[in-house]
């Protein structure tokens, strides 16, 4: 659990960063709750895998989800 708090955590600050240096993401961006929903995407793809979902089904998911957050699309690494 604390491994994943701390991904979510970097993963926030990356979207912060991202929001406060104007790089595709617009400034009413929440960054906690855009790191949750990509956080919560991470870990029910990981549940269907164990589960048997195929990499096509995964990838469907991952394509949608992909289409709901597109703004997000563009943040690229963070230092």
């Amino acid at each position: 659990m604390a491994l994943q708090l701390g991904d979510e955590a970097r993963l926030r600050a990356c979207i912060e960063q991202a929001v406060d240096e104007e790089e595709g993401l617009a400034s009413v961006t929440d960054p906690v709750a855009l790191a949750g929903l990509v956080q919560t995407l991470w870990q029910g793809l990981s549940a269907r895998a164990e589960l048997g979902a195929s990499r096509e089904e995964l990838l469907e998911v991952v394509r949608l989800a992909l289409m709901l957050i597109e703004p997000a699309r563009s943040v690229g690494d963070c230092e």
